[in-house]
């Protein structure tokens, strides 16, 4: 069976809904999420939005807000004993980590 991938621009959580339950192996998000605004705001970061570094529009902001229907969507798409990397800064960890628990039952977080 030959493998392949499909390439989506849409809201995640909307693309993940068209998902059938227990299809997915292995779920990697690196979201946009809110806390690049501060970065955004004093010029380190070009993937939000428009820039002066950059003529392109990138991202809009993933909402913290979000982060459960996100979280329960995964966990019905993942299959038994799922695997989800989410990368994010220790601000959005903050948020995130409670939300993740409530559908994810174990947590594993980077020590450094």
């Amino acid at each position: 069976m030959p493998i392949g991938f499909r390439l989506a621009r849409l809201d995640a959580i909307k693309w993940l809904r068209a998902l059938s339950s227990s299809s997915v192996d292995l779920a990697l998000t690196d979201p946009p999420y809110e806390s690049l605004e501060k970065h955004r705001a004093v010029g380190t970061t070009t993937r939000l939005k428009h820039s002066k570094a950059s003529s392109n529009d990138w991202f809009l902001i993933f909402p913290n807000a979000r982060f459960p229907e996100l979280f329960a969507e995964l966990y019905r798409v993942l299959k038994q004993n799922p695997h989800l990397y989410l990368f994010c800064d220790p601000k959005t960890a903050f948020i995130a980590k409670p939300l993740a628990s409530e559908s994810f039952t174990t947590l594993v977080y980077p020590t450094s």
